[in-house]
């Protein structure tokens, strides 16, 4: 999946791959975070600044239940966030995939409808 990404330059940083849709809300404060890698954690200052704001628990959403919400939820669940992962907010190249992902996370994680959380 991700070979294709690249092929197609789809996550091609500073190009209209990484662009914030344009009905959210960016404010000039907001703390924006390049990820190179699966999980979020990886090689970004996310747990520092998680931590420095005292944040203890997150809400994952994200394409790529299976790669890279899950990598990111096995990160933030061995750095002692409490999780709970949008299950509506995820997707994955197929449903398969995606259920199979949300059933093992639910052993680090919760998971929820993002109209129960939000």
């Amino acid at each position: 999946m991700f070979g294709k990404a690249h092929e197609f330059q789809a996550l091609k940083l500073n190009s209209w791959a990484t662009e914030f849709h344009e009905q959210i809300d960016v404010k000039e404060n907001d703390i924006i975070l390049t990820k190179h890698r699966v999980s979020a954690f990886y090689g970004t200052p996310l747990d520092l600044i998680l931590k420095n704001n005292k944040i203890d628990t997150i809400l994952v959403a994200g394409v790529a239940t299976d790669l890279a919400v899950s990598n990111t939820v096995r990160d933030a669940h061995d750095r002692d966030y409490q999780i709970t992962i949008l299950s509506d907010c995820c997707a994955a190249a197929n449903n398969e995939d995606h259920e199979t992902a949300l059933a093992s996370l639910k052993k680090l994680a919760n998971v929820k409808n993002s109209k129960e959380v939000l």
